[in-house]
């Protein structure tokens, strides 16, 4: 039954109270699904394929206590978690060895 105050289905006599004693019929799936980052220099210069940023010579690796964070040397570099750039991005127009 729906409850009319709240607008999903949890009891037969729309009883707050009763909330939690509603039983499910089968297990509910977790759902697990990640928004997919985009490289922002894709964005800007468009896409090379098949290749990832890894192994570019624009990319740097800061060192913060015991982390070592990749950067882009394109995006500019603060020392903050804004311009961290993922080493698996698919790289970008200006990829160079």
């Amino acid at each position: 039954m729906r409850c009319k105050h709240l607008g999903f289905v949890y009891c037969d006599n729309c009883d707050p109270d009763h909330i939690y004693d509603f039983k499910f019929s089968s297990p509910i799936k977790k759902i697990t699904s990640k928004f997919k980052k985009v490289n922002p220099m894709v964005l800007k210069y468009g896409e090379l394929g098949g290749v990832t940023c890894k192994n570019c010579k624009h990319l740097e690796r800061h060192c913060g206590g015991n982390k070592i964070y990749p950067k882009c040397r394109l995006r500019g570099i603060s020392h903050g978690a804004g311009t961290d750039h993922l080493v698996n991005w698919e790289a970008c127009k200006k990829y160079a060895v």
